[in-house]
């Protein structure tokens, strides 16, 4: 069917609709404005019979009235009062004139058009009278009794009649009770009446009014009321009770079934209601009337519908024909405008919309210039053109996408709700080993493992049932063979109007990136271990300024944790100032970052760690770049120098004292010499001299001078590299006793002492170690002038480095603690009580702690002092404990000055000292030969040998200024006669090989000056 067919087919149906409707409209309003007028104009009747009765029981009352007013009242008071206590019919007297009187009054109630019957009871509702309108005039009576029977008398006009002559229709009892009112009524000859009532009230002299009987009035509703209301309303109407009818119509109405329908219609008879009764024929309304007598009584008002119908059924007709002729014109109108303005236009847009579907982009022409389709026809070419540009644009950036998905590594692919693949990129086509043509459609089942199936459809189950993405790890096998560890991520797939239509994955191989993460983690652990095992602290920061990371040491050092100091600023977590000024010292972050270079920390840099303890730092700073060489932090290294600053000022003193030593060695050489001949020659002499002589005295005067310089050129000999301590094994808690015992004897100090029973044996000087003990206890003495007490403790020390963070050997020491509870020593001097030259005191050498100092050094010990003004000063000694095998050493007290006998050459630079020493062992009973340097004893030894005359002993000086000394010499003899014993002497220590000999192929050692005494030991010691 074409679309002129169509539209032409539909234009016909619409005009026969819209007609069909109109008429079916127009009848409908026809027939509701009927039933609207025919239900107005029945309540318009209603109202009017209303009115009406309401009317005629107006004029019933004022009837009453008029006779309550009536000259004759009172005698009809009179006569029915005469009646009141009469309680039954047969024991009434009648009093005809009084009953006739009675009856007139009756009668003069009744008036045509307003009453048609009046009746008079007492007030025990009997009967005395009435009176009635009707064709012959009024008709009046009383009642009377007949052989005792009860009879009614009255006129018929003025014609008096008995009981037979009048028909019998007054029922005293369904009306007599009433009160005072309007009443529909229907036990009248018509069936139908409105009641009124009215009270005869009697007035007594004394006491209140008081009924004495009762006026009944009917107005009866008979046909020409009906008629006359008919007339009236244009209704018809009828009036029913029971078997009574009054009415004008309804003729085709049936009315049998009104008893049967009315009382279901009305529920109550006692009030006036109205209802509206269903009907075909008719337009009804129902009004029931209350009865006097208990029998319901309606007016039904009615319209024939028929005669209604009669009257729009012409209309009709007339529309009819009038829609008729619309149609036949409306029809070619319709076709004609139809067929120009739209089948037209509308069949060449579709065969333009059908080019266009099929690709044809050619626009639509030959439309008219305006009008809708010409827009429509403009508006698709526009549209037509556009999308062939879109088109263009849309297979372009496909294609873009579909090579820009390809080109990704990373494999990509879509799937809908029932996890079926829906398409992929290359990279998924290389892991499934197919085409995307073969996977679309596909599940993971058909492609797959079962068991690599089943994980994957559960982690897309994951996705599809929360909606949330997931991410997870996986090893999957290629086909060639090869496994990769794919990082997978499947999102939801949501639609334009946010329905969930699948899930879209995106997995990446990162077997590398694992590989390479396990290679950061190791080396970051491989870093975290170094940076806790570097002694040194370390910090990083970023270049805010935030701490990064900090190391074991730094956390030590500075108070601060990693987790705390994490994120703050550096100048926060390192604190540091200047230990001369106390003032802060320059952020070195800020440096860094400013100079992009390595700097270092500023001299005399302190830390100030979070607990408040102060350490002295040294440290460097220098940036952190990454591969484009761009600043991306700083990390600074520090370390404690406090204990180092320390060791440097203890070498410092060493040095300072070295500096000493080497000056007070060359005055040493040469002033040993000088005492050596003094003292020799002083010696000798004594020998020579008789003992009561007077020169004994002066020489042993000269010789306690000379002691007294030989001591204090020892305590200069300490000080150079000659004075090392001649070493024995001995117990330090004897040599401690007997220091302090000598110092404090006689003085107002004592001495407790703290020493255990199994304190270690030491290798030490006696001598040099006794003198620092003495000089320690006078020290402390000088600084309880008024008394007091010292303690001496000692200890045995199995780990120094527990003791002190100074650099000494490790192994086993003896701590010597001396304590006084003196003055003490003000801070401000305490690191300068070691140096050489520096006393407090005014007779002071300044060599007494600078002595203690060098021997404690030399014995490979430490000395250190802590003290506090008020509160006294404590020394304390390190001294290495000798092997746990060795024993003291005892003092062998042999007889010095017996006679000897033997052959010694004495080799001297110094020729009164070689003198000297060849007379004290020619004295001693030697035979001596003497010698200037090594090379003329080493001639002199070879001559003696090849004259087989050998020499049991040699004395040899060790240094021989521009000669050949005694450690050459030596040398020279020892390779003639390795068995040959030779003792070095010497005034200058500045060699070891006084305190080592043996180390040098010497058998013994005498020190200048030395005395008679003490060469005899040292010669003996040697040939014995």
């Amino acid at each position: 069917m074409t679309l002129k067919t169509r539209l032409l087919l539909f234009w016909f149906c619409s005009v026969l609709l819209c007609l069909l409707g109109l008429r079916l409209l127009f009848a409908v309003a026809l027939d509701r404005h009927n039933h609207d007028n025919a239900h107005q104009a029945i309540r318009w009747g209603i109202d009017v019979l209303k009115t009406n009765l309401d009317e005629t029981g107006a004029g019933l009352t004022k009837a009453g009235l008029r006779i309550a007013s009536y000259p004759s009242t009172q005698a009809s008071v009179n006569i029915i009062d005469s009646y009141q206590d009469i309680d039954h019919y047969q024991s009434i007297v009648f009093d005809e004139e009084k009953k006739k009187i009675s009856m007139m009054l009756s009668r003069e109630v009744v008036q045509p058009g307003i009453c048609d019957l009046a009746v008079i009871f007492d007030n025990q509702d009997n009967l005395i009278s009435f009176a009635q309108a009707g064709p012959q005039g009024v008709r009046a009576g009383y009642l009377s009794y007949l052989d005792g029977k009860p009879a009614i008398y009255g006129l018929i006009g003025n014609k008096h009649v008995q009981q037979d002559d009048m028909p019998a229709f007054i029922d005293c009892s369904s009306f007599a009770t009433q009160s005072a009112g309007v009443f529909y009524y229907h036990s009248c000859p018509c069936g139908f009446g409105v009641v009124c009532t009215a009270p005869i009230v009697r007035n007594f002299p004394k006491g209140p009014p008081k009924e004495i009987g009762r006026l009944i009035m009917i107005k009866f509703l008979d046909q020409e009321f009906v008629s006359r209301l008919a007339n009236l309303t244009k209704l018809e109407l009828k009036i029913i009770s029971g078997n009574h009818t009054v009415g004008n119509g309804l003729s085709k109405f049936n009315t049998t079934h009104l008893p049967s329908v009315l009382p279901s219609v009305f529920s109550s008879r006692d009030t006036v209601e109205e209802s509206k009764i269903e009907s075909d024929r008719y337009y009804l309304h129902a009004l029931s009337l209350p009865a006097a007598n208990g029998e319901s009584a309606f007016v039904l008002f009615g319209i024939d519908r028929f005669e209604q119908k009669q009257h729009i059924a012409v209309l009709q007709s007339v529309l009819f024909w009038i829609l008729v002729a619309t149609a036949l014109f409306m029809l070619p109108a319709g076709y004609f405008f139809l067929n120009r303005m739209i089948s037209t236009p509308v069949s060449r847009l579709i065969d333009g919309i059908r080019r266009f579907e099929n690709g044809d982009m050619e626009p639509i022409r030959e439309f008219p210039a305006s009008g809708e389709f010409s827009t429509l026809a403009l508006t698709l070419n526009s549209m037509s053109e556009k999308l062939h540009e879109r088109e263009k644009d849309l297979k372009q950036q496909r294609a873009l996408l579909h090579s820009l998905v390809n080109s990704i590594p990373d494999l990509i692919f879509y799937k809908d709700q029932n996890s079926v693949y829906l398409g992929c990129n290359k990279a998924f086509e290389i892991f499934a080993g197919k085409k995307e043509s073969e996977i679309a459609g596909k599940t993971d089942v058909d492609l797959f493992s079962g068991e690599v199936a089943r994980f994957f459809r559960k982690k897309d189950q994951l996705v599809l049932e929360s909606g949330k993405a997931n991410r997870h790890e996986e090893w999957v096998t290629y086909p060639d063979g090869h496994q990769e560890l794919l990082d997978t991520l499947k999102t939801p797939f949501v639609g334009p109007d946010k329905d969930l239509l699948g899930l879209v994955g995106v997995s990446r191989d990162i077997t590398r990136l694992k590989e390479t993460e396990q290679d950061l983690a190791r080396e970051k652990e491989r870093l975290a271990v170094t940076l806790r095992s570097i002694g040194d602290a370390v910090i990083t920061s970023d270049t805010e300024g935030n701490v990064v990371l900090l190391n074991k040491v730094a956390e030590q050092l500075t108070g601060w944790s990693q987790e705390e100091a994490l994120g703050k600023p550096v100048s926060q977590v390192f604190h540091i100032i200047n230990e001369k000024t106390g003032s802060l010292c320059e952020n070195p972050i800020e440096k860094v970052l400013e100079l992009g270079k390595i700097i270092g920390l500023a001299n005399h840099t302190a830390l100030i760690s979070r607990d408040g303890v102060q350490r002295s730092i040294a440290d460097s700073g220098a940036p952190i770049r990454d591969q484009e060489s761009k600043i991306i932090g700083v990390v600074l290294v520090f370390r404690d120098v406090t204990d180092q600053l320390k060791m440097e000022e203890e070498l410092l003193k060493i040095k300072k004292l070295e500096s000493v030593g080497v000056l007070a060695g060359g005055i040493a050489h040469d002033f040993n010499n000088i005492l050596t001949i003094i003292l020799g020659n002083i010696n000798l002499a004594s020998r020579f001299i008789e003992p009561d002589n007077e020169a004994i005295s002066l020489l042993r005067k000269a010789e306690k001078a000379t002691l007294r310089a030989e001591k204090l050129t020892k305590q200069l000999l300490t000080f150079s590299k000659g004075g090392d301590p001649v070493r024995q094994t001995a117990a330090i808690s004897q040599i401690i006793r007997e220091s302090a015992e000598f110092i404090l004897h006689g003085s107002n100090v004592v001495c407790h002492y703290s020493i255990p029973d199994d304190l270690w044996l030491v290798d030490i000087d006696s001598g040099q170690i006794s003198q620092v003990l003495q000089n320690l206890i006078i020290n402390a003495c000088h600084a309880m002038p008024e008394g007091g007490k010292i303690d001496i403790s000692c200890a045995n020390i199995t780990n120094i480095t527990s003791e002190t963070m100074l650099s000494l050997h490790r192994g086993d020491y003896v701590k010597i603690m001396i304590r006084d509870y003196g003055v003490g020593i003000p801070q401000k001097i305490l690191d300068k009580i070691f140096d050489p030259f520096f006393s407090t005191k005014q007779e002071g050498s300044g060599l007494g702690l600078a002595t203690c100092h060098s021997i404690i050094n030399k014995h490979d010990g430490h000395i250190m002092v802590q003290s506090e003004p008020g509160t006294g000063t404590m020394f304390t000694i390190y001294l290495p404990a000798a092997d746990r095998g060795k024993s003291a050493v005892k003092d062998d007290r042999t007889s010095l000055f017996t006679s000897g006998s033997g052959r010694i050459m004495v080799m001297d630079d110094e020729p009164m000292v070689r003198d000297l020493a060849g007379q004290m062992l020619t004295h001693l009973g030697y035979e001596v030969v003497l010698v200037v340097d090594g090379a003329e004893a080493i001639a002199r030894y070879k001559e003696a040998r090849e004259a087989g005359d050998s020499f049991d002993l040699i004395v040899m000086d060790l240094t021989i200024p521009g000669g050949m000394g005694g450690v050459e010499a030596v040398r020279g003899i020892l390779a003639i006669n390795p068995e040959e014993k030779v003792i070095v002497s010497s005034g200058y220590s500045n060699d070891p090989a006084m305190a080592n000999y043996r180390d040098y192929g010497f058998s013994g050692a005498v020190a200048k000056p030395f005395d008679l005494t003490e060469l005899n030991k040292a010669v003996r010691s040697v040939l014995s």
